[in-house]
């Protein structure tokens, strides 16, 4: 293997996966800014959940086209293109019309923010799939590379939004009204560079992504460096055909970081967890996240957004040398659990929780959400790195993606019912005193 083109290899895919959920990554990461403009106001996540759970049609529909015509004839390339070129469109008109309303169903709506989330959520949920789908054409090495990549579309829009600064800050005023008489009225601090201006930026990003994949389809950088799976050795080990594990794959399965073949009721259990993870991760919480944070100021909303996705480059860094068994996963996964009862919790008893407008209320509150980021990316990256180099069988890192899809699905639906139609969350007015105490 030649050194220089593996790592350049290794490079170009961590870039091409950066492009699978940057776009809707980076709208979530600039809520703050964008809230208090939308007349959706603190149910924007909520609904913006139940969009992209209403997009993952599209994901159903490729799993369907790889049913038909086999997982041996199906070709993820052509929907990579349409992911990233897409993600393109979406990114440019959200930075000219992201603050744009239209007078529907009654009300004032964000539709072309909507609208473009749809067709960018449509793409990237099954990038989920795709992505996954493309990576068995690698060896197991380039996985990690997959992975980080997901991971850095938290982190770049991240950075961007540091650099943007805090913005959207309440500052209440005395106004004039028409009869003489005096009222608060809201006006909003400013970052250093617009919405707008955010979003040009991603669009540069994701082209970048296109540029990743062209060279890696159509140059010999990947031959040179031996990176790509032939047919014959896509099946990595033989088939498993008994499912009791002997004494010695029993000590193999116990042991953090040593090679194993994974069973079939260990591989279900993998995908368990999987799915429990982004049913919480990724269904139920991202739609809390204005009812939790919110309640202790402005700034903790912000520092809550940019932070928590951090957390998930770092536990993707932190899985290349410190490898968890199963028990392990499950123990983080318990802690997930733990962690996202109280944040609902918090968001339950909104808008006036225990701590709220405290600094040590923010402080809390957030540390729950970095640590719940942490280990949710660490247990995805490590469920898919162990069914990528231990499952037997094909269809492995397809069925881990439809797991994580069908996860987040279950989370979200529910969810939205809670906040839009029941009316279970209460949010705060600008300008308004709700809590005595």
């Amino acid at each position: 293997m030649v050194t220089w083109a593996s790592r350049l290899t290794y490079i170009l895919i961590i870039i091409l996966n950066i492009s699978t959920w940057l776009d809707l990554q980076g709208i979530w990461i600039e809520l703050p800014l964008i809230i208090p403009y939308a007349p959706e106001a603190w149910s924007l996540p909520s609904i913006l959940s139940i969009i992209t759970c209403s997009a993952n049609i599209f994901p159903l529909l490729i799993i369907l086209h790889r049913r038909v015509v086999g997982s041996e004839k199906f070709s993820a390339i052509p929907y990579i293109y349409a992911v990233i070129i897409v993600g393109v469109i979406s990114c440019l008109i959200i930075a000219l019309f992201w603050d744009k309303t239209v007078f529907i169903f009654h009300h004032q709506r964000s539709l072309i923010l909507l609208l473009a989330t749809f067709f960018l959520s449509m793409l990237d949920c099954s990038s989920t799939v795709i992505y996954s789908d493309y990576m068995k054409h690698f060896r197991a090495y380039y996985l990690n590379a997959m992975f980080f990549g997901e991971s850095l579309t938290c982190f770049i829009p991240t950075i961007i939004a540091i650099v943007q600064g805090v913005g959207g800050e309440i500052v209440c005023q005395n106004v004039t009204l028409s009869d003489n008489s005096t009222a608060l009225a809201p006006t909003y601090s400013q970052p250093r560079f617009s919405v707008s201006v955010y979003f040009f930026i991603l669009t540069v990003v994701i082209m970048c992504s296109l540029c990743a994949f062209i060279i890696l389809r159509w140059s010999p950088v990947t031959k040179i460096a031996d990176a790509s799976v032939q047919d014959d050795e896509i099946q990595l080990f033989p088939d498993v055909a008994q499912d009791t594990p002997t004494m010695e794959q029993n000590v193999i399965r116990q042991t953090p970081g040593v090679h194993f073949v994974l069973l079939k009721n260990d591989y279900h259990y993998v995908l368990l967890l999987t799915g429990i993870n982004a049913f919480v991760f990724i269904g139920c919480l991202p739609s809390m996240i204005t009812y939790s944070l919110l309640p202790y100021g402005q700034r903790a909303f912000y520092y809550g957004s940019i932070l928590a996705p951090l957390a998930y480059p770092f536990a993707c860094f932190i899985n290349m040398f410190i490898k968890l068994n199963l028990k392990g996963i499950l123990f983080l996964s318990l802690i997930n659990i733990i962690n996202s009862l109280f944040i609902m919790y918090i968001a339950f008893t909104s808008p006036c929780p225990v701590l709220h407008d405290t600094k040590t209320g923010a402080l809390l509150l957030n540390f729950v959400w970095i640590i719940t980021s942490f280990c949710f990316g660490y247990i995805r990256v490590r469920c898919g790195n162990i069914i990528r180099e231990s499952w037997s069988k094909e269809g492995g890192l397809f069925n881990f993606g439809l797991t994580f899809l069908i996860g987040g699905i279950l989370g979200t639906v529910p969810f939205f019912f809670i906040i839009n139609v029941f009316k279970l969350l209460n949010d705060r007015k600008p300008c308004i005193r709700y809590c005595r105490y």
